[in-house]
């Protein structure tokens, strides 16, 4: 289970998900503050009006959810090992906070395995998307499996392997919290 008090840096896999799932709002159950760099906003909303309308009103609405901005040569240097601008950014910006603030509230969400990789190698704290659906699912806000079902029926491509190993994994944690 993630700190209340916990700050989580999105990438572009995480938003798609909660806009398929129409759950957004269900991520301030988990973290106290949510950052949308501003890569991660474009690869979002490209040529979707939909979707750019959906991100206003979020912005709007829920004010745990917010805009941020990231060392553009830290970016530099991620895309030249081959991460795209949102991986990039979401990395960077987490670089960026952990020098004004305590590291472990800083929680940066990647599903892709490069950009995984790279977050690793550089010590950096991190979960997926569906990791993060686990945790709100054991926390009784959602159904794990139904949401798996419309993140694959939008062409979200997750396996059934990993999305069965995610939920083992975030069932034993949770298991062993209420036995702490």
């Amino acid at each position: 289970m993630l700190r209340s008090d916990s700050i989580a840096i999105v990438d572009t896999t995480l938003l798609n998900a909660f806009y398929y799932m129409d759950n957004l709002r269900l991520l301030a159950q988990i973290f106290s503050t949510v950052l949308v760099p501003m890569e991660v906003e474009k690869e979002f909303c490209i040529n979707a009006e939909k979707r750019h309308r959906f991100l206003i009103n979020a912005y709007a609405n829920f004010l745990w959810l917010q805009k941020c901005t990231a060392d553009q040569k830290t970016v530099f240097d991620l895309l030249k090992e081959g991460l795209n601008g949102g991986e990039s950014e979401t990395i960077s910006q987490q670089r960026s906070l952990s020098t004004l603030m305590d590291e472990s509230s800083l929680t940066i969400i990647l599903d892709d395995r490069f950009a995984r990789k790279c977050a690793e190698r550089m010590g950096l704290r991190f979960k997926g998307t569906l990791r993060i659906i686990a945790i709100l699912h054991f926390q009784g806000y959602l159904d794990y499996w139904k949401s798996v079902k419309t993140l694959q029926t939008n062409k979200q491509h997750f396996g059934k392997k990993i999305a069965s190993e995610v939920f083992e994994s975030e069932k034993e944690k949770f298991l062993r919290g209420l036995s702490d």
